[in-house]
């Protein structure tokens, strides 16, 4: 997309929230999330790239997911106290975008005896952030939501092609065939453990 737009980079740096609730504080309700910065190329093949990024996510995720939550928690409502914390995400450098990715039930649920047939994840996008993506998997599908300020992001659906189109060679590889990847679940070759993979695209003002 950027270079639709004549821009260039080399990597992105996204946001990806982490649960940081512990196994022993399930009797206490609400979000408990953290926060972790993760590098990703924007070019070679793509295969290649998603292996690069799941190595980096393992490197990177910390031994307590609360550590992030317990930094940046005090300095955000610092901020807020002073009236700087719009200010401060309106100028941010720090990340490119945000991703939530969530693993729902495998089985399919039910709602006063009516089958839950979709679940789409929406979530917000702020400040000088104009794109954020939500991904959920749920009774063997995986739903893909991308969340765009269309005033500051308005080739939403130039994105919305590239990403279908990065996403189809990661799971079924040029002219159909398997790409043999780490998206792949289960073992090489047995596709009954393989997730069917939908996407779904939402706009929303930020």
């Amino acid at each position: 997309m950027l270079r639709h737009r004549g821009e260039t980079v080399d990597r992105f740096v996204v946001s990806v929230a982490v649960a940081v609730r512990r196994d022993d504080d399930a009797g206490h309700l609400g979000n408990q999330v953290g926060v972790m910065p993760v590098p990703v190329a924007v070019t070679g093949d793509p295969v290649q790239r998603l292996a690069a990024v799941a190595r980096t996510t393992r490197a990177r995720r910390p031994a307590d997911p609360a550590t992030s939550a317990a930094l940046l928690g005090p300095v955000f409502r610092l901020l807020a106290r002073v009236g700087a914390f719009r200010w401060f995400v309106d100028r941010q450098r720090q990340v490119t975008t945000m991703v939530t990715n969530l693993r729902g039930p495998d089985v399919r649920l039910s709602f006063l005896a009516a089958p839950i047939i979709d679940v789409l994840p929406v979530s917000p996008i702020t400040g000088n952030v104009t794109v954020g993506f939500a991904v959920l998997s749920y009774a063997g599908t995986v739903v893909l939501t991308v969340v765009g300020d269309p005033l500051r992001c308005p080739d939403l659906p130039f994105l919305q092609a590239r990403l279908q189109q990065e996403l189809d060679l990661l799971t079924v590889g040029p002219a159909g065939k398997q790409p043999g990847s780490v998206v792949e679940a289960g073992r090489p070759g047995d596709r009954r453990q393989r997730p069917r993979l939908r996407q779904q695209f939402g706009q929303e003002t930020a």
